[in-house]
This record gives structure tokens, sequence and C-alpha cells, in this order.
């Protein structure tokens, strides 16, 4: 009997929203932790990783613009800043999700 896989659950994002398969990210899992972070569904978050890998981006960005080809990430957030915390809160919860993303991967979660 085949072994059954441990679904992806992580502490934020909707089931629905979730893009765990390697072949619809393409590695850009701090990508897909920013998208759910915002709210965004799998269809637009499996583009902007389609887009990213065509344009060649660094694997470890949380955002781009097409246009120019910049592009953001987490060591581009200050954590140093008087927030409250915030960035502090975001950068790490965006690391923890593509970890985890990463190890559901390194399992054979698809």
């Amino acid at each position: 009997m085949p072994e059954k896989k441990e679904p992806f659950r992580p502490k934020i994002g909707g089931v629905e929203q979730h893009v765990t398969h390697p072949a619809e990210h393409h590695g850009y899992r701090h990508l897909v932790a920013n998208y759910i972070y915002k709210g965004s569904h799998a269809y637009y978050i499996k583009g902007r990783c389609a887009k990213a890998q065509e344009m060649g981006l660094p694997k470890d960005i949380i955002s781009f613009d097409e246009k120019d080809g910049s592009y953001m990430t987490l060591a581009d957030i200050n954590v140093e800043v008087n927030d409250g915390g915030m960035n502090r809160q975001f950068r790490q919860g965006i690391h923890d999700y593509a970890l985890a993303l990463k190890q559901y991967n390194d399992r054979g979660g698809r």
C-alpha cells in the first residue's frame, strides 16, 4: 500500500491558495509566501512564479517589477525601523513559510 502523504498545512493562507508543486512555484518559495500573506489566489501566484523564472530572477525574491526587472529579497526588509516589530514579524513569517514549503517538497509533497 502506498505511503499516505501528509498534506501541506502552514499557519497562514487557505487551502485554495497554496502552490506546493515545484513545477508550479519553480523554486520561488519566498515569492509564494509573500503572495500568500497578501491573500493572492493560486492562479496569480503560479503566474508570478513563472514570470520570475522567465526573467531569470534569483530564487529568494519576495517581489519584483517585471517592467524594470527590479526585485526585493528578505534581506532588503529593514527590521531595525520603529514599527513595533512588524517588519521583523513579516520577515520571519515569510522565512518560516518558505522553509515549511521546502521541507514539504523534500519529503515528496506536491
